[in-house]
């Protein structure tokens, strides 16, 4: 992967969940999903505290409409810890 990559990703990313969010809402499905490839790749790119609190975000959203044991929110939690600990300078 070329090193500009994540951050043409990351940006390409934040646009899409802007259109998304403009056209489809909030709690439409394909900006959530958006959020989450948002937060991947902003972590890629270099800034894990960002991918992180993104990831936390997010979380709080999946708890609030798809509920604590859903995969979705399972695996966003397990994003959350492992961009935590990338932020802190540990292995994830």
């Amino acid at each position: 992967m070329a090193a500009k990559e994540p951050v043409v990703l990351a940006h390409a990313f934040a646009r899409l969940l802007e259109w998304y969010l403009h056209s489809l809402g909030q709690d439409n499905p394909c900006p959530l999903a958006t959020r989450g490839n948002l937060a991947y790749w902003r972590g890629v790119a270099g800034d894990a505290v960002g991918a992180a609190e993104a990831f936390e975000e997010l979380l709080e959203v999946h708890i609030q409409q798809l509920g604590p044991h859903h995969p979705d929110t399972v695996i966003t939690r397990q994003y959350v810890d492992c961009w935590r600990a990338r932020a802190a300078g540990q292995p994830p």
